[in-house]
């Protein structure tokens, strides 16, 4: 099979490529795209050359009847990493059939009330920068705004909890 060649600055719909992304658990090629809203995305190649996905998720928005967005909408960012990122956040900790809620929820990690409202946690965390996560600074310590910040997924291996029981360790020597 040949591979299909794109370079930085192509574009598909809305979106203008950047950069190709490591490969996805699927082995599918993605790519980092600016959409023309301004923000960040992460797409998987075959689905925006097929024009399945042709913006950040800001273009199906405005594409909704307008009754239908006030209906079902209360801030317009479902989708966006930041909504993925506090969605996850919520489900770590409060959903027992989660995954990691064990790691989270199940050893008594909490999201703080106001965090219980997207439009708060964006408020308090501001739009998550490119190639950054969500961290909280102590890592037994619950999500608050105190508590957390955007970080690289390097600094968040740092933050790990075997490797806060390994430096532990090597003080008490």
């Amino acid at each position: 099979m040949q591979r299909i060649v794109i370079e930085a600055g192509h574009r598909f719909g809305f979106l203008t490529a950047i950069a190709e992304a490591p490969l996805a658990a699927q082995w599918r090629r993605q790519w980092h795209f600016a959409c023309d809203c301004g923000r960040h995305h992460v797409a998987r190649l075959d689905h925006v050359r097929s024009k399945r996905i042709i913006s950040c998720g800001c273009h199906r928005a405005k594409a909704a009847p307008a009754g239908a967005r006030r209906a079902n909408t209360t801030h317009g960012m479902t989708g966006t990493q930041e909504f993925k990122a506090w969605d996850s956040m919520l489900q770590r900790c409060t959903n027992p059939n989660h995954k990691s809620y064990s790691r989270y929820g199940g050893r008594g990690i909490r999201v703080c009330d106001r965090w219980h409202v997207f439009e708060n946690f964006y408020a308090d965390m501001g739009a998550k920068p490119y190639g950054l996560t969500l961290e909280r600074i102590d890592n037994d310590g619950g999500y608050t705004p105190k508590n957390c910040v955007w970080a690289s997924w390097e600094a968040q291996y740092k933050n790990r909890r075997n490797a806060w029981i390994a430096r532990r360790a090597n003080a008490a020597k």
